[in-house]
């Protein structure tokens, strides 16, 4: 996916007429907008193009500025599933969705590079073509606080369900640079509870409180002591302005310098990471109807590793466009007015582009003990697999990965995981204090009687989490166990969620697995696959149980499937989903949209 930012004119007509790359139309008073836009090849095999449609307003009305954003979004999908692929294809949409958004952060944050007229901005998404949604950043600077925030704006419509995606994040600090407090909002689909995680910087200590929907808060506290020097967002911000006018300063002289910092971002989470500019040379570009003097910049993070954002700035630092390349799918980022910013947006199909048509053999059947598969990156390095007995990953060149899953195959538990308290306690998604929660793992282990075996429960639960949820679509976002246990509606994220804190409630140590699932094609060209298998990004669920040697192994458990768990899962990372870590599984996923390729070795059966 590729991202670009131009600076757009004052009104939708305006825009229309005056977008196009490489140049910067007039703006409107202390307000300014982007636009932007993304463009993605589809990795099935028809090769169709895929879009997603949103649109983004910032407010920033001083310099320097690192906020966070939020997302709320909408696609579209007008094709009927059976419950197993709607699971899969649903959980891949609403992670590219949120991958965008972190994606964005970058340009975004480079827009701080210099100093602002406005109190606020705005800013039109565009993906494939398509004006996207919008976002809006601002900053608040007083005496004794600093906040810094960024708000984005994401919908995809379905034919008739419209999936709303909201990411909100807004940063407190002091005006010497102490942090205050940071917070978070998620909200992955408009019939799931938003999940607002607020953290204080209490000395060495971290105190966060994540409340769920209308759930009881829950509070943690972990130590903070951070190895190496960092900078808070607006202090950030403020020390890559004035790098920054250093090196335009130098001409070409400055041609392959860079500049990184060091700061966090709400949206991320707890976790510092790298940013990093680069100038690569000097150009002219059009800003407000008159040509200005402008600079080029490759811009990198550590936290989204091989994603590199094409910038055009101003002598100033003012971001006149921004082009950033997600998975297979081109992302344009505009400056724009209001009006612009907060048009309808024209959201397109991305149903294509979360699919992979596999090459080779067969997607394997259920039951089958082994299959083999070759994964392979369009474009770049193939990420890192989960490697463990069930799962071997051999590395065959920088984008190939063969990759071969033993159904047969223990896996043991890493030193300590049985007693990991976020293996076997509550957090915001697995909420297992929730009474609700604790009945329906009780009820289903009811019927088994004295004595049973932790393997009979962990499958009975799976069962009975399977037939729980009877409504199986994608109406509901990312909702926590305690929401699943009681609208009983959900895809594959709600069936692993839910059965990961049936299985702590239960005493059963648990955590999700994000991956993909194959599925067969319908001999009637029925369902998602329809004449031809595809692969689909998919979650389940692992348990911590003893084998039959007695020693504890990870078993896999799929309740959203009804054959569950098989050798067509191929894992990519595994969650223990605590507070905080939803969008680093999102990001670990993001590289693989749109550009992964799978071959079948094992010979069809």
């Amino acid at each position: 996916m590729l991202v670009e930012m131009v600076m757009a004119p004052p009104t939708p007509s305006d825009a229309a007429s005056a977008m196009t790359p490489g140049t910067s139309p007039r703006s409107s008073g202390n307000v300014r907008w982007q636009c932007v836009s993304i463009t993605g090849n589809n990795i099935a095999a028809s090769g169709a193009t895929a879009a997603l449609a949103a649109c983004t307003r910032l407010h920033t009305p001083h310099a320097g500025h690192v906020g966070s954003r939020a997302a709320q979004g909408a696609i579209t999908m007008a094709h009927t599933t059976s419950a197993g692929d709607r699971s899969g294809l649903w959980r891949a949409i609403r992670l590219l969705a949120v991958a965008l958004a972190v994606a964005l952060s970058a340009p975004l944050a480079r827009a701080g590079l210099a100093a602002q007229d406005a109190s606020e901005r705005w800013y039109v998404v565009r993906i494939a073509g398509n004006r996207a949604g919008h976002m809006r950043q601002y900053e608040r600077v007083g005496p004794e606080r600093i906040e810094s925030g960024t708000e984005m704006v994401l919908k995809i419509d379905r034919g008739a369900q419209t999936l709303e995606i909201k990411l909100a994040g807004r940063f407190v600090e002091t005006p010497d640079g102490r942090p205050i407090e940071m917070v978070s909002e998620q909200s992955l689909g408009g019939a799931g509870p938003a999940v607002i995680a607020r953290t204080v910087f209490a000395g060495d200590t971290l105190e966060t409180t994540t409340t769920t929907g209308g759930g009881a808060p829950s509070l943690s506290k972990a130590p903070w002591k951070p190895d190496g020097d960092w900078q808070t967002p607006y202090a950030a911000g403020k020390r890559l302005e004035a790098s920054f006018g250093e090196l335009v300063a130098l001409g070409e002289e400055a041609i392959g310098q860079a500049v990184t910092t060091r700061t966090l971002d709400p949206l991320v989470g707890l976790r510092l990471f790298n940013a990093t500019f680069t100038i690569r040379g000097t150009e002219d570009a059009e800003l407000e109807g008159r040509t200005v003097p402008a600079v080029r910049v490759d811009s990198t993070a550590d936290v989204a590793p091989g994603y590199v954002g094409d910038d055009l700035l101003d002598h100033s630092g003012k971001l006149l466009r921004s082009s950033l390349v997600l998975g297979g799918l081109k992302v344009e980022v505009f400056s724009a007015d209001r009006q612009l910013a907060l048009s309808p947006a024209e959201p397109a199909e991305l149903l294509e582009s979360t699919l992979i048509r596999p090459t080779g053999g067969r997607v394997p059947r259920a039951g089958e003990p082994q299959a083999v598969y070759k994964l392979r990156m369009r474009q770049g390095a193939a990420p890192e697999l989960l490697g463990t007995p069930r799962q071997r990953v051999e590395r065959l060149d920088e984008r190939t990965l063969r990759v071969s899953v033993d159904g047969r195959a223990a896996v043991a538990p890493a030193p300590g995981e049985d007693r990991d308290a976020a293996l076997t306690g509550p957090s915001a998604m697995i909420d297992t204090r929730d009474n609700a929660v604790a009945q329906f793992a009780r009820a289903a282990l009811g019927k088994l009687g004295p004595g049973a075996t932790p393997d009979r429960t962990a499958r009975a639960l799976e069962r009975a989490v399977h037939e729980h949820i009877v409504k199986k679509d994608f109406g509901v976002g990312f909702a926590s166990a305690s929401e699943v246990v009681r609208t009983r509606h959900g895809d594959c994220t709600e069936h692993g969620v839910l059965l990961a804190a049936a299985l702590r409630s239960a005493g059963i140590p648990a955590r999700v697995v994000t991956g993909l699932v194959g599925l067969r094609a319908d001999p009637a060209g029925r369902g998602l696959a329809g004449d031809g298998d595809i692969f689909g990004y998919h979650m389940w669920t692992q348990a911590l149980i003893p084998g039959p040697t007695g020693a504890l192994g990870w078993v896999d458990l799929d309740a959203a499937l009804p054959d569950g768990w098989g050798v067509d899962h191929i894992a990519i990372s595994v969650s223990a989903l605590a507070d905080g870590q939803l969008v680093n599984s999102f990001i670990e996923l993001a590289p693989l949209f749109a550009g992964l390729e799978i071959e079948i070795l094992t010979p069809a059966r």
